[in-house]
């Protein structure tokens, strides 16, 4: 479930994402009417049908084929993502922020240009009903993203002393280990391997591999790319880390039959230094204290507005 909830949870990243993703919208007002109340979040209100639509757009099916337990996290978390999303969209209403009509059309551009899809129109309408609807979704989405930038402000600065001090206390996070690259033949027979092994060389080392090993690496000449320690299986690794590159090893038995290897290459491993991940530690930083801004503006939001939900109805 943790990473279904990490899903769930409205942070500020999730907001950046505005696609084809089903909402609340939808459905004229007299249905809504008629659906109960579920959720209270000062005066706006999400019903059942909203909730029910929500939670089929994360699962098809619902909740269908969950334990009993798993069904009630994963709806404690959808709830609490729609409460998220209505405080900031009444602070949206508080502020009287809106999106015009060309930001709307060109998010609108954006999404039609990136899906590639010609497909696109028929997936709206299989998830909205009709083109309206979903624009109203986006739009939506637009308002939730602004008022969040808003709040969360331009501001960030990252100083070079945050990023020396995280490099330092993060220093293993930057060591690349040593890797090599391998080719391999199988065969079945320990009689087949010892012979082709005596004939092997570099040189025809591919071809043969291509014409007689049983792995599906066979038609890569036997490649098996780059792999550190911990990648493959433990009788691969004991022989390809010991021998010199250039070098075919001798025959080794393993439960997929008989293997022949060839080392082709070898990266030593090494530390990258902070000149060249200087760039992703200040990414990593600014995102960490955005997260920090938006909880701390989304706590101050739940203290000041009443929040009603009633669990018997989820």
């Amino acid at each position: 479930m943790n990473k279904l909830k990490r899903t769930l949870t409205l942070t500020f990243a999730l907001v950046f994402f505005i696609g084809l993703v089903a909402g609340c919208g939808g459905g004229g007002e007299s249905a809504k009417s008629r659906e109960r109340v579920i959720i209270k979040v000062g005066g706006r209100t999400i019903t059942s049908g909203q909730f029910d639509k929500r939670l089929e757009s994360l699962r098809p099916g619902g909740t269908s084929g969950m334990s009993e337990e798993e069904s009630r996290d994963l709806k404690k978390d959808l709830a609490a993502q729609l409460i998220e999303e209505e405080l900031v969209l009444a602070e949206a209403s508080r502020l009287a922020v809106t999106v015009s009509d060309e930001e709307l059309k060109a998010e609108e551009k954006r999404i039609k240009e990136g899906s590639g899809s010609s497909a696109l129109e028929d997936e709206i309408i299989k998830n909205y009903g009709n083109i309206n609807a979903w624009r109203e979704e986006l739009k939506r989405k637009l308002l939730i993203k602004k008022v969040i930038e808003d709040a969360v402000g331009s501001d960030i600065r990252i100083k070079r002393a945050d990023i020396r001090k995280y490099y330092r206390e993060h220093r293993k996070d930057y060591d690349i280990p040593t890797q090599v690259r391998a080719s391999m033949i199988v065969v079945s027979t320990e009689e087949e391997a010892t012979k082709l092994q005596k004939e092997l060389t570099p040189k025809n080392f591919a071809d043969t591999a291509a014409k007689v090993s049983i792995s599906p690496e066979a038609e890569r000449g036997g490649d098996l790319g780059f792999f550190g320690r911990g990648d493959m299986p433990e009788e691969f690794e004991n022989v390809v880390f010991k021998i010199k590159v250039g070098e075919i090893s001798d025959v080794v038995k393993t439960e997929y039959g008989y293997h022949i290897f060839f080392l082709r290459e070898k990266k030593r491993g090494r530390r990258l230094l902070l000149s060249e991940v200087k760039k992703e530690i200040a990414g990593k930083l600014r995102r960490m204290e955005e997260e920090k801004r938006f909880d701390a503006w989304m706590g101050s939001l739940k203290k000041n507005t009443p929040v009603e939900v009633m669990e018997g109805l989820l």
